[in-house]
């Protein structure tokens, strides 16, 4: 589930099963692997790999 409240760039990767919790930014280089759950009030930058 992806809050309508969190900003993802579109050119982010996102998983599936991905959750993206309220206020939370993640910038366009970014990859999150399935089943991953991301809490609120974060920002993930450029060059992250998460779940991966």
């Amino acid at each position: 589930m992806l809050s309508s409240l969190a900003f993802i760039h579109p050119k982010a990767k996102l998983g599936n099963n991905v959750t993206v919790d309220p206020f939370t930014c993640i910038h366009g280089d970014v990859e999150i692997g399935d089943n991953t759950w991301i809490g609120s009030n974060v920002t993930i930058y450029d060059g992250a790999r998460i779940g991966i």
